[in-house]
């Protein structure tokens, strides 16, 4: 696998290179223009690609639409994928420190969502948010009743509410004891 990834490195670095960070990919159907100028981009030898804060599963959606045939960077570049969907690479969060997080999330009132690069893990399909993000994702989550035997290979983690509140109030902590404000 790093032979593979080297030699895609390389050619990349060889080609001129053109990153697009997505974040809608209704629109981009609706956006012939750019369909002709990606085509014009190839034409001049440039390389387009898109990153995205989604999980790779969630990056099938643009693939058609955009034309994609190089790597693409998902969670933000957490998990890079190939135009199959394969991952070249990923950064993994420490296991020992999964069962942590999740019980910090957990004791702030907020619904645990895990990723790894290729599954989507929740406790209830019924919580909140999760038919938006299956919606925007185009696919399901897996439920699992405790996380304890899929704390491990995470790239994400997530604290979700429909409650603004609890969200909220860890941010406005971390930023409060940044800026020498208590």
């Amino acid at each position: 696998m790093q032979e593979k990834h080297h030699s895609v490195v390389k050619s990349i670095l060889r080609e001129r290179f053109i990153l697009r960070v997505l974040r809608d990919a209704v629109k981009i159907k609706e956006q012939d223009g750019e369909r002709q100028n990606r085509k014009r981009m190839r034409e001049l030898g440039l390389v387009f690609t898109v990153t995205s804060g989604r999980p790779p599963r969630g990056l099938r959606m643009p693939l058609e639409p955009l034309g994609l045939t190089m790597p693409m960077a998902a969670f933000n570049g957490g998990v890079i994928v190939l135009p199959d969907l394969s991952v070249l690479d990923e950064k993994t969060l420490p296991d020992y420190i999964l069962p942590a997080i999740v019980e910090t999330i957990e004791s702030r009132g907020l619904d645990v969502w895990l990723y790894s690069a290729t599954d989507w893990y929740v406790h209830k399909r019924q919580l909140s948010r999760v038919d938006h993000e299956a919606s925007t994702v185009q696919f399901e989550p897996t439920v699992v009743t405790i996380f304890d035997k899929v704390l491990s290979g995470m790239v994400n983690i997530a604290g979700t509410s429909e409650d603004h509140a609890p969200v909220s109030r860890p941010a406005r902590r971390c930023f409060s004891r940044n800026s020498g404000r208590r």
